[in-house]
C-alpha cells in the first residue's frame, strides 16, 4: 500500500509539473534588460568521446561563449531586428564562419551551438552538437530541409519589411517541462503570419484554401493566442488544469475557451483526417499542430499507437510535440507496458531538445516496474552520456531517471560514482541474454 501511494504522488508531482510547463514560455525579443545580463555563459559538448570534448572546450568555448551573448544580448533588446539587421548579420557571420573552422579543422561532419536561456536565471547555457566521422548514421535525426539557425535568421531579415507589427520582432519559443526556452535553432516556432506566408507559397493552389481554414490552421492559431496571452502575464496556470491529455495552455482563459470544444468535437469528428495530416502533409508545422490535436483523442491507448511511429519524423518541429504528447499521455493515463527502447535512441540526437523530450516521456514510462527495469537494462550508458553535460533541460532530467531506476542517491554531479555504478549495470547486463540492442 505504502508503495502504491508514494507511485500515485510520483505521477502527481509528474503531472503538476507537466501543467506547469506554460510557465516557461517565453517571447524573448519584448524583454527590457539591463546592460549585465548574463553571469556566464557556460559551454559544453555532446556527440564526441570525452578527450575530444575537452579539447574542443579549450580550443572554442571562449569565442563561442562570446558569439552566443552577443547573439543573445542583441535580441533581448527592445530594437526590432530591422534597426539593427548589420549588427545582427555580422554576429550570425561569425557564428557560421566559427561552425565552419571547427567542422573543417576538427574533421567533423556536422556542428552546430544550441543556446538556451532558462526563467529565473543570469546564465546562458550553449551546447556545441557534433556529429563525427564515425556516426554518420546520426544524420538520420536532421531534417531534409536543415537550414542553420543563422540562415533562418538572414532569410527572416530580408522578410522584414514585408512583416509589421510585433510579428517583426522574431519568433516565439515555447517549451515543455523543464525543457529550454532557447532562441537556438532546437526548438522554434515561426510567428503563424510568416508560417502562413511560407505554406501558401508552398503549397498548391487547389489545396491552400481548404487546408487555412482546416482545424490545423485553428490549432496553429490556438498555439501563437496561448503565447501572445503568457506573453502579456494574461493566462496563469492557476486558472484551470488540462481537461485533456496534452494542453499547451488552459483552456479557461475567455479567448481560448472556445478552442477546447472545437478541438474536442474535431478529435471526434475528424480523426481520419487529423491522423492523415500526420502521416502525410508536406509541411511540418502542420503536422506538429496535428500531433497537438490527437492529445484530444478520448482514448489513450490510441493516442500512444498512433504517435509512437513519429518519433522518427523527418522534422525535429514534429519530433518535439510528438514526444510531448506522448510523454503526458502516458502520465496521466497512468500507461504501463511502454517499450522505452524508441525513446533511449533519441538520446543519440545532436538536438537539446529531442534529447529533452525523450527524457521526458522516458521519466514517465520509469514510473512504472518493468518500464524502469528495461530502461536500466538498455538505456543506462545513453543517460550517463547526457549527465555529463551541464545543459539543465537534459542533465536534471537524465539524473531523476537515473535516481529513479538506480535506487542511488548520488548527486547529480557525483559523475564518477555514476560511472562506477554503471560499469557494475553494463556488466551484469553482459552477462544476461537480451534480445533487444539499440
Amino acid at each position: 500500500m505504502q508503495k502504491k501511494r508514494l507511485f500515485v504522488a510520483k505521477i502527481e508531482a509528474f503531472k503538476r509539473a507537466l501543467r506547469n510547463n506554460m510557465k516557461k514560455i517565453i517571447f524573448i525579443f519584448t524583454i527590457s534588460i539591463s546592460t549585465s545580463i548574463w553571469s556566464q555563459v557556460i559551454v559544453d559538448v555532446y556527440g564526441v568521446d570525452k578527450n575530444t570534448g575537452k579539447k574542443i572546450l579549450q580550443k572554442y568555448s571562449r569565442i563561442a561563449e562570446n558569439i552566443e551573448s552577443q547573439k543573445m544580448q542583441f535580441f533581448l533588446k527592445k530594437e526590432t531586428i530591422d534597426n539593427n539587421s548589420k549588427k545582427l548579420n555580422a554576429i550570425l557571420k561569425r557564428k557560421e564562419n566559427l561552425l565552419k573552422q571547427i567542422q573543417k579543422h576538427e574533421g567533423f561532419l556536422f556542428v552546430d551551438f544550441q543556446t538556451v536561456q532558462y526563467p529565473n536565471t543570469k546564465d546562458l547555457y550553449t551546447t556545441i552538437e557534433i556529429i563525427t566521422k564515425n556516426e554518420p548514421w546520426r544524420f538520420k535525426f536532421i531534417p531534409r530541409n536543415f537550414i542553420n539557425h543563422n540562415s533562418r535568421l538572414l532569410s527572416k531579415l530580408a522578410a522584414e519589411s514585408e512583416v509589421q507589427g510585433d510579428e517583426a520582432r522574431g519568433t516565439a519559443v515555447y517549451t515543455s517541462v523543464h525543457e529550454d526556452s532557447s532562441t537556438e535553432s532546437t526548438k522554434q516556432f515561426t510567428s503563424a503570419v510568416e508560417f502562413r506566408k511560407k505554406s501558401s507559397q508552398k503549397q498548391d493552389l487547389k489545396t491552400t484554401e481548404f487546408q487555412n481554414k482546416s482545424i490545423i490552421q485553428d490549432m496553429l492559431d490556438y498555439e501563437e493566442l496561448a503565447m501572445q496571452l503568457v506573453m502579456s502575464n494574461r493566462i496563469s496556470n492557476k486558472q484551470g488544469k488540462c481537461p485533456v491529455y496534452h494542453c499547451i495552455a488552459p483552456f479557461s482563459h475567455p479567448t481560448l475557451k472556445p478552442y477546447l470544444a472545437k478541438f474536442n468535437l474535431a478529435a471526434i469528428n475528424q480523426q481520419d483526417f487529423i491522423i492523415d495530416t500526420l502521416e502525410r502533409d508536406p509541411v511540418p508545422e502542420r503536422r506538429a499542430a496535428a500531433a497537438f490535436l490527437i492529445g484530444h483523442f478520448k482514448n489513450p491507448k490510441k493516442i500512444i499507437n498512433v504517435l509512437m511511429p513519429h518519433i522518427q519524423d523527418d522534422s525535429d518541429i514534429v519530433r518535439n510535440n510528438v514526444m510531448r504528447v506522448l510523454g503526458m499521455t502516458i502520465a496521466t493515463a497512468n500507461i504501463q507496458n511502454i517499450d522505452p527502447v524508441p525513446f533511449l535512441k533519441q538520446l543519440d540526437s545532436p538536438f537539446v531538445t529531442d534529447r529533452n523530450k525523450a527524457l521526458f516521456v522516458l521519466l514517465a514510462i520509469a514510473n512504472s516496474e518493468n518500464g524502469k527495469q528495461l530502461i536500466l537494462k538498455h538505456g543506462s550508458t545513453k543517460l550517463l552520456k547526457v549527465l555529463h553535460l551541464k545543459q539543465p533541460n537534459n542533465h536534471d532530467i537524465a539524473y531523476l531517471i537515473l535516481k529513479t531506476i538506480s535506487n542511488q542517491t548520488y548527486s547529480g554531479d557525483d559523475l564518477i560514482k555514476w560511472e562506477n555504478w554503471n560499469k557494475k549495470i553494463s556488466l551484469s547486463n553482459a552477462l544476461t541474454p537480451t534480445k533487444k540492442k539499440i
